[in-house]
C-alpha cells in the first residue's frame, strides 16, 4: 500500500504525488512489459485503479488532481491495449453500458464511494 498519511494542516499536495508516482511507476513498468493487449487492459483495472482507489472514500480530490493522478497510466495502459491515449475524456471515461470504454474514473469513483458511505451512515441511524 502507498506510504502516505493524510496532513493535519489538510494540505493534499504529499498525497496526490504520491499517488502520481504510484500511477507513474506502474506505467513505466507496463511499458516496458511484453503484456498482451488485453491483460495489459485488465491490469490497469485491476492493478493500479484498485490500488488507487483504496484510499479514495476519505479524499476531497478536484476532477483537475484526479486527473493527474490517473494521467500516466491511462497514457501507458491505453496504447498497450492498442487504444488510442489521445482519445477523447468524454468516451474514455464513460461507462461500457453507455457505449464508453470504461476507463477508471477516480474522481467519479470518490463520489460513488462517498455516497455509498453516506447511505451506509444514515441506513445505520449514527449520529454521524
Amino acid at each position: 500500500m502507498l506510504g502516505i498519511w493524510m496532513a493535519p494542516n489538510g494540505s493534499k499536495t504529499k498525497m496526490i504525488q504520491e499517488m502520481r508516482t504510484s500511477a507513474m511507476e506502474w506505467g513505466a513498468k507496463i511499458r516496458k512489459g511484453r503484456l498482451p493487449k488485453e491483460e495489459a487492459w485488465q491490469a490497469l483495472h485491476s492493478n493500479i485503479a484498485a490500488k488507487l482507489k483504496y484510499l479514495l472514500a476519505a479524499c476531497t480530490f478536484t476532477e483537475k488532481e484526479c486527473t493527474s493522478i490517473m494521467a500516466p497510466a491511462i497514457r501507458a495502459a491505453l496504447p498497450k491495449s492498442g487504444i488510442l491515449h489521445t482519445m477523447t475524456k468524454s468516451v474514455r471515461d464513460t461507462p461500457i453500458t453507455s457505449g464508453g470504454l470504461g476507463v477508471p474514473n477516480l474522481y467519479k469513483l470518490i463520489g460513488t464511494l462517498q455516497t455509498a458511505l453516506l447511505v451506509n451512515q444514515c441506513w445505520q441511524k449514527t449520529p454521524i
